[in-house]
């Protein structure tokens, strides 16, 4: 039985959006779900460079660890063809 795939890596913005999201929904009890969005990426596009580091190397590092488990998977599943099973 194959092992799942491994669950894909987070991107920058999801990472800031991850830290932010309670400190914004604590300022803005009632904003709805669209608007807390609608303030995160106002937020995010007003970081410079700099700023957004922090969460651009989280994310880096995620790709870093979901490339290193996608190997692995390949390599303990190997792909068949859909078409006739056969190795690929």
């Amino acid at each position: 039985m194959s092992q799942p795939l491994p669950r894909e890596y987070t991107s920058a913005y999801m990472f800031f959006a991850q830290a932010q999201r309670d400190a914004l929904r604590t300022a803005n009890p009632d904003a709805t779900f669209g608007q807390i969005g609608v303030l995160m990426a106002s937020q995010w596009k007003g970081m410079n460079a700099a700023d957004r580091q922090q969460y651009v190397d989280l994310a880096e590092a995620d790709k870093a660890r979901y490339l290193q488990e996608l190997e692995r998977y390949e390599a303990e599943n190997p792909k068949h063809s859909e078409i006739d099973g056969s190795v690929a």
